[in-house]
This record gives structure tokens, C-alpha cells and sequence, in this order.
């Protein structure tokens, strides 16, 4: 409406009264009345104003909106964008273009008056336009709507952009685990390392029994010997004269020691039972329990020393993820291993006492476990982590060096995907072992469950009641033991190198002190899969999320949430620059 507003205002401004016929006459020679009527014509003043326009320019006008719609014809069965915005522009030039002849520029007077065969001519010449220009419209407004209507990749789409053979596996290679162990625990007791365990565990027990033993017998000996004699106070008072005849009177104090000799002859028995303990049942125990040591370390050193593979490796090699060849005559060695370590963490299982046994088990498992894994392959690295979460609370206080997650290796050719990597993959199976809720790991600490039922406050103690922070009950304690702490968990996760896999994943080294993107690697064929890989990992961190889902992990929850965060940010950062490469190729 303001558009017509305005092209009233400036015809009524530009455009003079309409000629009399005496005017007709003396202009043109001849008399208006031989022209024939023009039916329909309400406004003659815009009429007279739109023939002013001469035929020329519409039939220039006529043959660049034939090409025009050829174009966006071929633009609309080649399906290109970039074409697309060619035929858009191309349209808004054919609005613009009758806008300005709607607008009506300011002609001279000498040309405002034409014939009405001319004006007839235009009228259908603006039809023409006018219906070819609606054409264009409709044409473009079709392929918004089909551009609309674009579908997103589906879960199995996204999964076929990313094939992680590991994560695929991860399922049953935890079923098979959990199933082995439990069912050769029959065989793992007639295990000659497991013989020696329990051996040098019992004697230790003997030992630890013995002390205590000698402990009280010291104890009670000290006792004694302070009721070997028994002091009693004696008081002499004497009465005498002074030279000038007073009276004088004195009176001393003393003790008089008295020998008890039963309290002898129980300081007697009690050393004669020190000495009994000492010479023959404490030297015995703790020489069996020196043997016994000696032979665990002499059987774990042949153990390690069974294969050349293991004796040539040399202290500070890396950690192994993928062995070019596992020898045949290697495979027994790598197995007997494997069982050593099960008995190792079999043992810590269990809610032991005894200091020093715990603490040489762990010794022994840390060297074999060290040899494990510099010729491990992914395999042997979920054997331990499977291992691990299955064991009691506070495991990651001496343990987190057996998790170990190989780097992902320096970009390589431009032919092969950053995301195609083994190394990769392992690590987003480790992180799904981590987060997938740990199967039957109440059957492997059913032994911890028993000793802290067994230990449990008798109805004379004091019963201590442990709230949260926002003062509400916590929830059972009972079982606290039995649970993994949360610091357990985000060691675990302090394991992974997520810097790592995001320099991989987005293509960045390290180079000069400084990180550089290597931008020959971003095409869209890694775009998509990088969506997919980002998708596979968020996948996983929200079943964390689930399966972590209690008030004891609120900081854990809190890190995968930043990650979800870290992740979306970046994904949204590199389709933006990858977006803005692709434009000012364009354009160039």
C-alpha cells in the first residue's frame, strides 16, 4: 500500500493535466475521435503514463527472462546450490526492473502520449512478464520446500560413517571374562602360585598370631615385675631429753621391701613361655614365611624370564597395543601370565589384615602386569581393566598405572582417515568399559560383602548415622566397601587422553611450539564421520550418566557433563570454520 501511495504521489506531481481535444488536434494533426476507444480504462493518467514506455525496452526485457528461466529450468535438475542463488538474484533484477517501470521514472511530456495499439501491445507485454516472473517465484519457493524437508542421518546412517570393531566386541568379550572367571576358580586353586599364596598366607597368619601372643606375654611380664617386691612403710619414733631439759621427740619414715615370690614364679612361667615362642614357634614362622616369599619371587622371576621375548625388553620400552607377530611359542608364556595376575587379584579381593602380605601381592602383580603390557594387545589391556573394576573400593590408589591407553600415532597419509585409527578405537572401548555398569561384580566380591557383614556394630555400639551435604540420609553404607569410590572412577578417567583424541579427531599437531590445524585433511567425507565419532561418544558418556546416577558421584557426573559441553563446542566450531573454508572457496 505505502508502494502505491507512493507511485500516486509522484504521478499526480510529475504528470500534467490531460490535453483537451483542441490540444489533440494541434499536437498530433488530427482529431482523437479516429482513434477507436479504449474499453475498461479507469485511470487515465496511469495509462497514458505506462504507454510513454517504449516497445523496445519490453522486448529487451522479454528475451532476458527467456534466458532467465532457462537457467533456473537446468539450476532445478542439477540440484546446485550455487546456481540456485544465480536464478535467485537473476529474479529479484526482473522485480526490481518492472518495480521501476510500476514506479514510472519522469519521462519528458513529448513522449507521455502514444497510440493505443502500442499501449495495448505493453499491457500484454506486462502480462507476459508479470506471469513469467510469478514462474521464477513459484520455481524457487518449490525448492525451499525441498530443501526444507532434509532429512538427518539416522542411528544406523550415523554407525555406518563409524565402524569401531573393539566397541562392537567389547559386550562379549566382558561376558566371555566374567564367565571364565568365575567358573575356573575350581582350577585356579590347584595353580601352583595360588598354592604358595595360601601357604605364605597362613604362615603370616601364624606369625601375626605368635606376636600378638608375645606382645601380651611382654606385657604381662612387665606387670609382673613390678609385684616382684612389695614395698611397705615403716615409721621409728623416738622421745629423749635436751641437755637444758626439754623434751625432744623425732620420728623417721622408711620403706621396707618385701620379696613376693608367687609373683616369681609367674614371671618364671611367662619368660619360659617368651622364650618357648621365640626359640621355636615365632623362628619357625617367620623362617617358613622367608622361604615361602622367596619361592613366589623365584616362581614370578620364571615367569618372566620363561620367554626370550620377555627377558630382551628393556625397562623403559613402551607400552604395545597392536604386535605386528605373536610368536607360537609364546602363547603358553602370555597365558600363564594372564593366570598369575588373575591369582594376584583374586587375593586383593579379599579384606586382609595382614599389611605385609597385601603389599608383596602387589608387588608381584605390578611386575607381571608391567611385562603384560609392553607386549599386550587390546585384548590384555580390557583383561586388566575388567579386572580392576571388579575389585573393592580405593583400587586406584596403587593401580592406575595398569590402565594404560597407547596414543593415537602422528597423522598419516591424506588417503587415510584420522578417524580410522586402532589406537583411537581402543580408547573410546576403554572409555565404554568404564562407563557401562560393571557385570557381576557382586559375585566376584562376595567375599567383601561376607566380612563386612560379618564385622558388623554389636547392639551396644554406637551407631554413627553419615548425611549428605544437604543434610539428607545417605545412602547404605553397609556396602561402601564394596562400591568403587569416585575418585577410583575419575582416575580411571584421567587415564584416557581426551586431548589426545580431539588433536587426532580434528586434525591438529603440534608443531614450533605452537598447534596447527591440518586443514588438507577437513573434507566432507571426514566431516561427516567426525559427527559420527562425536555421536558415538556422547552416546557413551550419557550412559554414564545412567549408570553413575547417585549422589556419592556428583563430581563424576559433573566431568562427563563438561565433556558432553567440549565436545558439542568443538563439533559446532569446525563444521563453522569448514562452513566459512567453503564459502570463500566459492567466492574465489
Amino acid at each position: 500500500k505505502k508502494k502505491e501511495e507512493k507511485i500516486k504521489l509522484s504521478i499526480e506531481q510529475q504528470i500534467p493535466d490531460v490535453p483537451t481535444l483542441e490540444e489533440f488536434e494541434c499536437l498530433l494533426e488530427e482529431s482523437p475521435t479516429n482513434y477507436p476507444k479504449g474499453e475498461g480504462i479507469e485511470n487515465m493518467e496511469s495509462e497514458l503514463h505506462s504507454a510513454a514506455i517504449d516497445t523496445e525496452l519490453y522486448d529487451e526485457i522479454d528475451g532476458k527472462i527467456g534466458s532467465d528461466l532457462t537457467s533456473s529450468c537446468n539450476n532445478l535438475e542439477g540440484n546446485n546450490m550455487e546456481k540456485m542463488t544465480t536464478s535467485i538474484s537473476t529474479m529479484e533484477l526482473v522485480d526490481n526492473s518492472s518495480d521501476a517501470l510500476n514506479d514510472g521514472t519522469t519521462t519528458p511530456n513529448s513522449i507521455r502520449v502514444t497510440s493505443n495499439i502500442s499501449n495495448s501491445k505493453n499491457s500484454t507485454n506486462d502480462k507476459q512478464t508479470k506471469n513469467q516472473s510469478d514462474s521464477i517465484i513459484n520455481q524457487i519457493d518449490d525448492m525451499h520446500t525441498s530443501f526444507k524437508e532434509i532429512i538427518p542421518f539416522t542411528e544406523s546412517q550415523l554407525a555406518s560413517l563409524y565402524v569401531n570393531q573393539e566397541l562392537t566386541l567389547v559386550d562379549i568379550f566382558i561376558s566371555k571374562f566374567t564367565e571364565i572367571q568365575l567358573r575356573s576358580s575350581a582350577i585356579r586353586q590347584q595353580h601352583r602360585l595360588h598354592e604358595l599364596l595360601m601357604n605364605y598366607l597362613r604362615v603370616r597368619n601364624h606369625l601375626i598370631i605368635n606376636s600378638h601372643e608375645l606382645e601380651i606375654l611382654k606385657k604381662s611380664c612387665r606387670e609382673m615385675q613390678k609385684q616382684l617386691w612389695c614395698l611397705d612403710k615403716a615409721c621409728i619414733r623416738e622421745a629423749g631429753e635436751c641437755q637444758d631439759g626439754n623434751p625432744v621427740v623425732a620420728t623417721h619414715e622408711y620403706c621396707t621391701a618385701r620379696f613376693n615370690h608367687q609373683a616369681l614364679g609367674a614371671l618364671a612361667r611367662n619368660l619360659s613361655t617368651i622364650k618357648d615362642l621365640l626359640h621355636n614357634t615365632q623362628a619357625l614362622y617367620c623362617y617358613e614365611a622367608e622361604m615361602l616369599k622367596l619361592q613366589i619371587e623365584y616362581y614370578i622371576q620364571r615367569v618372566c624370564i620363561s620367554c626370550k621375548e620377555f627377558t630382551n625388553l628393556p625397562h623403559n620400552a613402551s607400552v604395545n597395543l597392536l604386535p605386528l607377530h605373536v610368536p607360537s611359542q609364546t602363547i603358553p608364556q602370555l597365558m600363564e601370565i594372564r593366570m598369575c595376575i588373575t591369582i594376584l587379584f583374586n587375593f586383593q579381593r579379599k579384606l586382609l589384615k595382614d599389611g605385609k602380605f597385601v603389599t608383596d601381592t602387589r608387588e608381584w602383580l605390578t611386575r607381571l602386569v608391567a611385562i603384560l603390557l609392553r607386549v599386550a594387545t587390546w585384548q590384555d589391556h580390557l583383561f586388566l581393566l575388567n579386572h580392576i573394576l571388579r575389585c573393592p573400593g580405593g583400587i586406584m590408589n596403587w593401580a592406575r598405572s595398569y590402565v594404560q591407553t597407547p596414543i593415537p600415532q602422528q597423522l598419516g597419509k591424506l588417503g587415510v582417515s584420522p578417524i580410522n585409527d586402532p589406537y583411537l578405537d581402543h580408547i573410546i572401548a576403554t572409555l565404554a568399559v568404564i562407563l557401562l555398569p560393571v557385570k557381576d561384580r557382586d559375585k566376584f566380591l562376595e567375599q567383601v560383602q561376607q566380612s563386612l557383614q560379618d564385622t558388623s556394630y554389636s547392639p551396644g555400639d554406637t551407631v554413627w548415622v553419615i548425611l549428605d551435604e544437604e543434610g539428607e540420609e545417605d545412602e547404605d553404607i553397609a556396602n561402601i566397601g564394596a562400591n568403587l569410590f569416585e575418585s577410583d572412577l575419575i582416575s580411571l578417567l584421567n587415564q584416557i587422553p581426551f586431548n589426545k583424541v580431539f588433536e587426532q579427531v580434528l586434525c591438529i599437531q603440534y608443531q614450533n611450539d605452537d598447534y596447527h590445524q591440518n586443514k588438507a585433511y577437513i573434507t566432507h567425507h571426514h566431516l561427516f564421520r567426525m559427527f559420527a565419532f562425536f555421536a558415538t561418544v556422547i552416546k557413551l558418556l550419557k550412559q554414564g550418566l545412567k549408570t553413575y546416577d547417585s549422589p556419592r558421584y556428583r563430581q563424576l557426573t559433573k566431568r562427563l557433563s563438561a565433556l558432553i559441553r567440549d565436545i558439542v563446542q568443538y563439533a559446532n566450531d569446525q563444521w563453522e570454520d569448514f562452513d566459512k573454508d567453503q564459502v570463500v572457496l566459492l567466492f574465489c
